[in-house]
């Protein structure tokens, strides 16, 4: 697989939702929490931040370098102080500037959003299973979230359009950086083994043993005609197949990972070991897994190797490894200026603004 230091995309605004103001969170805490006023802040208006909010703030940091694999302690209460009271300059900032936010724009950010966790989950999510899920996990309403989102792209807004000479000049990387890039990490640019196959499949989750056993004859038959040269496998998978999916594609499911744990707990590990044990045009016969019953058919089997500058980064992916390391090293570029912006926007801002620390 890339390394983790080649996984990037994007372009300015594709940074729309990195931690914000790099010790922040994806949620910011509600304004509505009472305590101890321990700073204020005037641009356009007065606006208090209490202990409480900085507590929420300090345990959300804590907690984001905990899943990081960083070490929670030693939070510093102060640059997490810093970092909300130029989130309160930037929004303020923002708003005297009229920028708006269509809610085209904010349906993007909650559909890349979802997406996101059902990758994570491993299965598609409908609307109101998402929306139970961010409650659970920021203790927000659905539309406190969309109105931290709206924020989030506001106020960044205002920094790419104050600093606009700065990202206007950041320059693509050359190609001796991207060679550079490669020629470091070239070990870790890799493919693990990938299997590409096609089934026939009868799910039986919910089946008794009687209709497993009925369901299992069904596919011995398909078995028996592919056998004997009787049918065609793609015949067999309109006529026996249950996947909706792949069924009109000649039960084509794609590229498999041997690295892909979330399918091999799906499936089982004896499935997934069949599975790989498979050569290029192998048949597996009827076997079962945790989820029904399968007849396979390997189409392709490509053994774990490392990646050439000029190969697709995956499979069932175009992008080349050139171009993958391209759209990183300038993203990276882009997070770097991001933060100088940042810094220089807020100073302007204090410059004219009340701030007071209790």
């Amino acid at each position: 697989m890339l390394s983790n230091s080649a996984i990037w995309k994007g372009n300015l605004l594709g940074v729309v939702l990195v931690l914000f103001f790099l010790c922040g969170s994806v949620f910011p805490v509600s304004a509505d929490l009472v305590g101890q006023t321990v700073a204020t802040v005037t641009l356009t208006k007065t606006e208090g931040i209490s202990s409480v909010q900085l507590d929420q703030r300090v345990a959300q940091v804590a907690a984001a370098r905990k899943k990081a694999g960083l070490s929670a302690d030693g939070v510093d209460r102060k640059e997490v102080l810093d970092a909300m009271i130029a989130e309160v300059l930037i929004k303020q900032a923002a708003e005297r500037s009229g920028i708006s936010i269509p809610q085209e724009q904010i349906q993007q950010v909650v559909a890349k959003q979802k997406a996101s966790i059902e990758q994570q989950v491993g299965r598609p999510l409908t609307d109101s299973q998402y929306q139970e899920v961010v409650r659970s996990q920021t203790g927000l309403s659905w539309e406190q979230y969309t109105g931290n989102i709206r924020e989030q792209i506001m106020q960044q807004r205002y920094i790419a359009t104050e600093k606009r000479d700065m990202f206007e000049a950041i320059q693509p990387p050359t190609e001796k950086e991207i060679q550079d890039h490669y020629d470091a990490h070239a070990t870790s640019i890799t493919n693990p083994e990938y299997v590409r196959l096609k089934q026939i499949f009868i799910p039986t989750i919910s089946m008794n043993d009687q209709e497993k056993q009925a369901a299992r004859e069904r596919l011995e038959s398909a078995w028996t005609k592919l056998r004997n040269g009787s049918a065609k496998f793609d015949d067999l998978v309109l006529q026996y197949s249950e996947d909706e999916s792949s069924k009109y594609r000649g039960g084509d499911v794609g590229y498999i990972a041997r690295t892909d744990q979330r399918v091999e707990k799906t499936y089982g590990a004896d499935f997934f070991r069949k599975l790989f044990s498979l050569q290029t045009g192998d048949y597996s016969g009827v076997i079962e897994s945790n989820v029904g019953l399968h007849i396979l058919k390997v189409t392709e089997h490509r053994e774990a190797r490392i990646l050439s500058l000029d190969d697709q980064i995956a499979p069932d992916n175009k992008m080349t490894v050139r171009e993958y390391i391209r759209a990183g090293l300038f993203q990276e570029k882009q997070q770097v200026v991001l933060k100088k912006a940042l810094d220089a926007v807020v100073e302007d801002l204090k410059a004219e603004a009340e701030i007071v620390v209790y």
